[in-house]
């Protein structure tokens, strides 16, 4: 599965460094760095120890195990410091391996430490593993976010010293290594009884060397944890255990500790990006304790606006002082006037911070105008809406936007005599809607719903709502006279009703008394807009009144009686 290059550490004659030369660099002194306290997943006394990692990865057919060990391995691990979450605080190896810019062969380990000491390691999100794309170079972002995340020191250890390695350990720092003896770590990697333990060495070779990342330790068993970049199928689930005896006869060439704390976070101003009350809160996340902040406002409207509350902590308030960045003299009463808007922020919001360790940097978050709430003009306002009768509705105020952007949305609700509902929704979008209700046959009652959204307002309160109650054009109005009940018919049929009184043509209007329970309870014809309907023996209740012309309801009402 595996093959040379897979390892990782093919020295060539340009990228080698001499151990004596390397002897002769920097030693680590463990009073230099600082401890991490949060990286630190399990520590039983001096004897056994344990750091946080990233899910183990896979470098497949490419030589970068030095950008996985040192970037991927200690450099995640260290700013999970900061960020205490792994989809944030991974490094890309694919960041530091495709950097070198020379060929996709084998990178050393030093090249790797050199290329974090300069420019850090970005997020693996923004730069995710390709085992197919040595090539492709970071961009601005990603070079922006690695710069957080540099390695503040990139020294060497003593390579032997077990005490060494455990002293930095206890302070929560990995341990980058080297080892020319790959094909031996291949053999126990794939031998599924050894569980990746590895406690000798046969087959030493520069051609097959690899680097792994050191973190954590077992006294009892006298062995090393090491995380591993051939996935997490084989060895102890993607870690190898290596022997004391085998460190300190020399199996590392080479041993780094970094200390990547960096600035160690990207700050985030979470909160809306347009100004959509007169007050908006903003909350600044993603960073650690002990820092100091100091928020500032830009504003491209007068009076500008200002910083209300806050100022010094995390979640800061800021305040429109003009209503509107088209004036200075906006009032509650035209703020919703279509008016030229601002193509650019109304303000930006700045912060700056200072972590425990004296480093600053900022962030900052553009705040813009949004397009107006819609106002609704309607050809009649009446709450009870004839069914029949057509009604236009126009948003007056929102000319410049899209009429995509605009959109109206009809409920009709439909309630039937026995009380159960049926909802019946349409769409439409622009400026202006048409709209003519018609009555449902068996219908108790029917409201009208229209509801009218500017989609480019991107804020909550982007609509506006309107409802109607549907009546028809026939109108009944009953009343309880002891054991009659009265009985007024009036519409703009009310002259062919009354013809029929005088008339020898079949009636073809009837009146039905209904119990919700027993059903139909009285029925005869009308004769005029008056009439009475005997009701006595009826049990008392609500019953509903029937008007039918040529057996279609035309009208009804709800009666009690008493």
């Amino acid at each position: 599965m595996y093959s040379l290059v897979s390892y990782g550490q093919r020295l060539s004659p340009r990228m080698d460094i001499s151990r004596t030369a390397r002897e002769q660099m920097l030693r680590a002194d463990i009073n230099d760095f600082t401890p991490f306290t949060n990286t630190i997943k399990y520590n039983h006394g001096d004897s056994i120890l344990e750091l946080f990692t990233p899910p183990i990865g896979n470098q497949g057919i490419q030589g970068s195990c030095a950008a996985w060990a040192f970037g991927y391995g200690c450099a995640s691990i260290q700013a999970y410091e900061s960020y205490q979450d792994w989809n944030w605080a991974r490094r890309s190896p694919a960041y530091l391996f495709n950097m070198r810019n020379i060929d996709c062969s084998a990178a050393h380990t030093d090249t790797i430490a050199r290329l974090l000491y300069t420019y850090g390691a970005c997020s693996y999100f923004l730069m995710p593993y390709n085992q197919n794309d040595c090539e492709t170079q970071p961009n601005p972002t990603q070079h922006a976010d690695a710069a957080l995340n540099k390695s503040l020191k990139s020294v060497l250890t003593d390579s032997s010293d077990v005490s060494e390695y455990k002293q930095f350990l206890q302070i929560g720092h990995p341990i980058g290594v080297y080892t020319n003896y790959g094909q031996d770590l291949k053999r126990i990697w794939n031998d599924g009884s050894l569980d990746g333990h590895w406690e000798s060495v046969t087959n030493f070779n520069t051609d097959s060397a690899h680097a792994l990342c050191i973190v954590g330790y077992d006294d009892h068993q006298h062995l090393f944890k090491a995380m591993n970049s051939w996935d997490s199928i084989k060895g102890d689930h993607g870690f190898v255990w290596v022997s004391y005896d085998l460190v300190q006869d020399g199996v590392f060439e080479c041993a780094y500790v970094f200390d990547s704390r960096g600035n160690g976070f990207v700050p985030i101003i979470e909160g809306s990006s347009y100004f959509c009350s007169s007050e908006e809160c903003y909350q600044l996340t993603n960073t650690p304790s002990g820092c100091t902040y100091t928020w500032s406002i830009n504003s491209n409207v007068y009076p500008n606006d200002v910083i209300s509350s806050g100022q010094g902590t995390t979640n800061v308030c800021i305040s429109q002082q003009g209503l509107s960045p088209r004036s200075g003299n906006d009032t509650d009463e035209n703020i919703n006037q279509e008016l030229p808007r601002l193509n650019f922020p109304r303000s930006v919001l700045s912060v700056n911070i200072t972590d425990q360790n004296n480093h600053t940097y900022s962030t900052s978050k553009s705040i813009y105008d949004p397009s107006p709430k819609p106002t609704v003009s309607a050809s009649n306002t009446a709450t009870n809406w004839t069914a029949g009768t057509t009604r236009t509705f126009t948003i007056t105020n929102c000319n410049s936007v899209s009429y995509t952007n605009l959109q109206w949305v009809i409920q009709k609700t439909v309630t039937a005599l026995g009380g159960n509902s049926t909802i019946y929704t349409d769409t439409t979008y622009g400026t202006y809607m048409t709209y003519t209700p018609t009555w449902v046959t068996g219908a108790l009652s029917i409201t009208i719903d229209i509801t009218a959204t500017n989609l480019a307002r991107h804020c909550e309160d982007n609509y506006v709502h309107l409802s109607y109650n549907v009546i028809r054009k026939h109108l009944l109005n009953a009343i309880d006279n002891g054991s009659l009940l009265d009985v007024t018919i009036s519409d703009e049929e009310t002259t062919s009703l009354l013809k029929q009184t005088t008339s020898n043509e079949k009636n073809l209007y009837t009146l039905e008394l209904w119990h919700p329970i027993y059903g139909q309870m009285r029925k005869q014809p009308a004769y005029s807009t008056n009439e009475q309907i005997n009701i006595n023996g009826l049990p008392q209740g609500t019953y509903i009144l029937l008007l039918k012309k040529d057996y279609e309801i035309i009208a009804q009402t709800k009666v009690i009686i008493q």
